[in-house]
């Protein structure tokens, strides 16, 4: 009956219990080390299954923001109002803010395919939010509170949930909306890009890999479908939406 069942997630809740404090525990004996080798080993095993391809050199700024997502590939195209292969030839770095720096990227993106919409330039601006911070530009907070000077890198890249923009010479397949009257912006902001490798031609992962392996089934479902996928599977797919 209930009772019975009751008491059987009770002796579960208490496994669950002894479990996490053994790890706890044993993560202790070795400053955390253990629990955090298997952590890794985990973020390890899920990037293996896909290419990773670091796009930043730059030590990354994790920023977070509210933003609009889309759950589906349809969601995804009908929010968009183009969808093209394109390949970053120009960028710039835009300042919204210089204490606290906070940065906006802007690229040339040369049109290589439409899959979807009725844009006639050859080129487009699309901006994204995040980029390459020179730290060195931001005044006032040189100094802690004590009076020592303040150690920062001196040049970093914020990147929106671990999601680095698009960079200089790379190509990329985008879902884009309009921002403003002549330039766009990224549908979902981080969720609807996947960069193509020049090398395999194949769909790559650019994000973080520990948030990647974090959040593939909500976030980044469109990287993780895609990612590892011949640029011409992938062609297909949007064609036929």
């Amino acid at each position: 009956g209930n009772g019975m069942r009751n008491k059987k997630w009770i002796v579960i809740a208490s496994a669950l219990a002894v479990l996490l404090c053994g790890a706890g525990v044993l993560g202790m004996t070795d400053k955390g080390s253990i629990v955090l080798h298997k952590a890794f080993a985990w973020v390890d095993r899920v990037i293996s299954n896909y290419e990773y391809v670091k796009e930043s050199d730059h030590p990354i700024a994790f920023g977070s923001g509210s933003m609009q997502t889309y759950g589906s590939l349809q969601s995804l195209n009908e929010n968009s109002v183009l969808v093209a292969e394109v390949k970053i030839i120009d960028q710039d770095t835009v300042y919204i803010s210089q204490n606290p720096p906070s940065v906006e990227t802007w690229s040339e993106a040369e049109i290589k395919q439409v899959f979807k919409g009725t844009e006639s330039r050859e080129t487009v601006t699309i901006i994204e939010f995040g980029g390459v911070i020179d730290q060195s530009k931001s005044t006032g907070n040189e100094m802690r509170s004590d009076g020592a000077p303040r150690k920062t890198e001196a040049i970093i890249e914020s990147a929106l949930e671990g999601s680095p923009v698009m960079k200089m010479g790379n190509t990329y397949i985008v879902f884009l909306k309009r921002s403003g009257t002549d330039k766009y912006s990224i549908t979902g902001s981080i969720q609807g890009k996947i960069r193509i490798s020049d090398t395999t031609n194949k769909g790559v992962v650019t994000i973080d890999p520990e948030v990647f392996a974090e959040h593939m089934n909500d976030l980044f479902w469109f990287q993780r479908k895609f990612a590892g996928k011949e640029k011409a599977e992938i062609a297909g797919e949007l064609e036929s939406l």
